[in-house]
């Protein structure tokens, strides 16, 4: 991987809550697309297409709703102090973080979020190892399969993947938030609701949506559920052209998910490019759904049980 793009962790295992910063080299282009109902974000239109800014300093992923947004403050003084910024016309830096957020608050036993102080560490933990994942960084307090209630949900986490084709690489990064099951490429599920907490409520992707929400819990309607989906890539994009290829994504993550893109999901895709590679933008949406496939998957088989929640392993 490319040392242009860095990445940091603050995780609470205690509190069951953290953050994720990927500091973001100085020529990048970023957009992303908001596909659920239920967003928190920060500064999510500065991302749009037909708006003037092209790159950002950082990208934040927080738990803790959007009390979380908090811990962008920290990262924003974190990346000033050391020169990274938007210089304005009157000579001031401002650092540009967007953020996305999950809801986690009230998995550790309380209302515990990450704050300045969260965001700041990650941000000087930052580094170009992408190797770390599970129930660290945003996905700590991350869970999956809360449709039929939340008692009998499992864990989630954070996933990263890495894959090259000729001269383009591709790096994901997910947190893995979901209302729904997790399911591998061959359709089986890995995580997600227990039927009497011995086995899974739903075995396969052909199970009816109909009985699903005739099954499904308050709690699924009680709590909001989000995948954040980051792809980094060396391919050239332009800023219309990075916002179609996070549109895409969002689609394609159906395969990894059911019930997926409901109304309490809050759904974000952002897609960076730092460079300037050709490949056709088609393979290259493939080859992304694909990527954040792998890594949804590896997020949960990498999550550790937290707080009383079980996960895949």
């Amino acid at each position: 991987m490319p040392d242009d793009f860095l990445i940091g962790h603050y995780t609470n295992t205690k509190q069951v809550t953290g953050c994720t910063v990927i500091v973001c080299p100085e020529c990048n282009t970023v957009s992303c697309y908001v596909g659920g109902a239920s967003p928190g974000m920060r500064e999510p239109v500065l991302l749009q297409p037909e708006k003037k800014m092209q790159s950002v300093t950082a990208l934040l992923l927080t738990g803790g709703s959007a009390c979380g947004l908090a811990a962008g403050g920290g990262v924003m003084r974190f990346l000033a102090e050391r020169g990274r910024g938007y210089r304005t016309a009157g000579g001031i830096l401002v650092p540009i973080v967007p953020a996305a957020v999950i809801f986690d608050l009230g998995i550790g036993g309380g209302i515990f979020f990450p704050g300045e102080d969260a965001g700041y560490l990650a941000a000087q933990n930052a580094a170009a190892d992408f190797s770390l994942q599970g129930s660290m960084g945003a996905g700590t307090g991350a869970t999956v399969g809360k449709w039929t209630g939340f008692d009998s949900c499992m864990k989630g986490g954070l996933g990263t993947v890495r894959f090259q084709y000729h001269a383009v690489y591709l790096q994901a990064v997910v947190v893995v938030n979901a209302v729904g099951d997790v399911f591998d490429d061959r359709g089986k599920v890995i995580a997600g609701a227990r039927d009497e907490k011995t086995t899974f409520a739903c075995l396969n992707l052909d199970y009816d949506m109909v009985r699903v929400w005739e099954r499904r819990g308050p709690a699924a309607e009680q709590r909001t559920h989000t995948v954040l989906s980051v792809l980094m890539t060396n391919a050239g994009l332009s800023k219309l052209e990075a916002y179609r290829q996070a549109q895409s994504l969002r689609v394609r993550l159906v395969r990894a998910f059911f019930p997926y893109g409901t109304q309490h999901d809050g759904d974000v895709s952002f897609v960076l490019s730092s460079g300037t590679e050709d490949i056709d933008l088609e393979l290259l949406a493939e080859l992304g759904g694909r990527t954040l496939h792998i890594a949804v998957v590896s997020a949960v088989r990498s999550a550790a049980s937290l707080a009383g929640i079980p996960s895949c392993a």
